[in-house]
């Protein structure tokens, strides 16, 4: 009786969790630790002026960044106030608050910053998962056509009619004419980015962002990773590798160095600039943080 009495006591606990503690012979289910992060959406301050310090922090960090490293991707007189504070109610309102796997509160940040700023009329949107990033893309920019592109859709929550879904490689659909100063493509597929920057620059691109973009040291945190990546097409990939090697969750990876396409795509960049970190200090996603970098491509 001890013993049941102190398990239903540490049960009180953990279920709140979504964890339990079952005891032997019992046939009840197990239920899977439920993974909580911050999120705007569940856990923010309700004081104004504690609201307002997080306000200011997210627009000095946005505004240091575009004046500083992308220059000529916010036009003069650009709202950061406002778009941060539009942004922080879109992410907190949005319809489907679970998008594990997908774009969390650092990459939206950015990536709806980014399209405010360029107002593009075309975008296109290279691996939707379950169309949460594609959602932000038409919040951000109501009057622009959007295409989606994945090669497995059965993951799609987001569809109103708008957005061009398409379950196929991006690289072979015909998106007519393209304005390269009106245009943007966004690859969160897990592709290999020279191969990404050889395709954007022969269909008409110059504004390009590549999620999963980590440099060639820290490439043990991905099993599927997009190699080589933007980032260490940047740093340049020392020319005695022929291969690089590493492990993921225990198991060996490996991945093959294309030289010559390596040496085409590298030179296809005009500027790379990875977005620095606002969810570790706004602690919203925490643990969600990815390489989220943009780059300009030579015309």
């Amino acid at each position: 009786m001890a013993k049941k009495i102190l398990i239903s006591a540490v049960n009180s606990v953990l279920r709140p969790l979504g964890a339990e503690i079952v005891r032997a012979g019992s046939t009840a289910p197990v239920q899977p630790p439920v993974v909580r992060r911050h999120d705007p959406s569940t856990c923010f301050m309700q004081t104004e002026g504690m609201k307002e310090m997080l306000v200011q922090e997210l627009v000095q960090v946005a505004q240091n960044f575009f004046a500083q490293r992308v220059a000529d991707v916010a036009p003069k007189g650009f709202d950061f106030r406002g778009e941060v504070e539009k942004f922080l109610s879109i992410y907190c309102a949005r319809e489907h608050q679970n998008n594990g796997g997908g774009s969390g509160f650092h990459n939206s940040f950015w990536i709806y910053l980014t399209v405010r700023a360029l107002s593009p009329e075309l975008i296109v949107e290279s691996g939707v998962w379950k169309g949460h990033t594609t959602k932000l893309l038409q919040e951000a920019c109501p009057n622009a056509t959007i295409h989606g592109f994945d090669i497995d859709l059965s993951t799609l929550e987001y569809r109103d009619g708008r957005a061009k879904f398409h379950q196929q490689d991006w690289s072979t659909f015909d998106l007519g004419k393209i304005d390269p100063e009106k245009s943007l493509v966004f690859f969160d597929c897990h592709v290999n980015h020279a191969r990404r920057l050889i395709e954007s620059h022969a269909r008409g691109f110059k504004h390009v962002l590549f999620d999963d973009d980590p440099p060639i040291h820290k490439l043990y945190s991905y099993g599927a990773p997009a190699f080589p990546t933007a980032t260490m097409l940047r740093n340049g990939i020392p020319a005695v590798l022929s291969e690089v090697k590493w492990i993921w969750h225990g198991k060996e990876m490996n991945c093959k160095i294309d030289r010559a396409e390596v040496d085409k795509a590298t030179k296809l960049m005009a500027q790379h600039e990875t977005f620095p970190d606002v969810a570790g200090p706004t602690r919203f996603g925490a643990n969600q943080y990815s390489f989220l970098s943009y780059v300009r491509v030579n015309r």
